[in-house]
């Protein structure tokens, strides 16, 4: 077992799981924005919060307790006495005018890495199936075999919620570039290689491939076949993040349109 792996936390009665995040990061996001919504950056009651967040308010049920826990382990709640608040991490998520425009995207991968499974994960097995995964979380470090699906699964979906997913671009050789020869005798200094073009990693077989053909180049996307309802609303949130984050970036463009005025334009015309 790695170090990583070590350091993870250990269950402490047999046949318990370790802790981990019970909601997804995506969640946990929309119940900071209801709180931040309300009292921000104030300390509010407990029962009143869990009111606002649709729980019921007199007794901490399981939904409520989950999602209390989850937003502790992203690191966007803490507690006092009887009161909750955001975290200093949450505000730079939910501020809705903050200091530095990029600030909102480094927070949530810091939420992402936030829970310590999380980061044994990726450390450990930051390229592995979700079934390799699952093996070393029953046999390494003690997860219930009932959890260890849902435990992936959240991983995969922090991950992609904040933009820290794999890619599918790699590299063609180890990123030397091999300088051409100069001819014999000559005193001319050789002009710079070529560009070259990452290579694409092929799709698995289970993947489907979507392609989008744009002005300077193509966009590609890799799916697996069989993802859930829920799955696409998880995948067109971070393709709007995706959106969002070109959109913020210097144009491009050289018809004299910038790129936030083309899709102004696109979404326009198909209301």
């Amino acid at each position: 077992m790695s170090d990583a792996a070590d350091k993870a936390e250990k269950p402490s009665k047999p046949g318990r799981s370790p802790n981990y995040p019970r909601i997804a990061l995506e969640r946990a996001v929309e119940l900071a924005e209801i709180l931040w919504k309300h009292e921000q950056k104030r300390a509010a009651p407990l029962q009143v919060v869990l009111g606002w967040w649709g729980f019921e308010a007199e007794k901490l049920s399981g939904s409520g307790s989950a999602a209390l826990s989850g937003m502790r382990k992203y690191g966007l709640l803490e507690s006092e006495g009887n009161k909750v608040r955001l975290t200093p991490l949450a505000h730079r998520i939910c501020d809705p005018h903050p200091a530095n425009p990029d600030d909102r995207e480094k927070a949530l991968k810091e939420a992402a890495m936030q829970p310590k499974i999380h980061q044994t994960i990726r450390q450990s097995w930051p390229d592995s199936t979700d079934e390799v995964i699952e093996y070393h979380l029953r046999n390494d470090l003690g997860f219930n075999p009932g959890v260890v699906a849902e435990v992936v699964k959240l991983y995969r979906k922090a991950m992609a919620y904040a933009g820290l997913g794999p890619g599918v671009i790699m590299a063609e050789d180890d990123g030397k570039e091999e300088e051409p020869e100069k001819p014999a005798g000559s005193t001319h200094p050789l002009p710079p290689p070529p560009a070259r073009k990452p290579k694409m990693q092929p799709p698995a077989a289970d993947l489907s491939t979507f392609g989008l053909p744009l002005s300077n180049c193509d966009a590609v996307l890799y799916i697996a076949r069989g993802i859930t309802t829920e799955d696409a609303k998880d995948l067109e949130t971070w393709v709007r993040m995706v959106a969002r984050k070109l959109l913020a970036q210097p144009s491009t463009a050289t018809d004299g349109h910038s790129a936030k005025e083309e899709v102004a334009g696109g979404q326009s015309s198909n209301t």
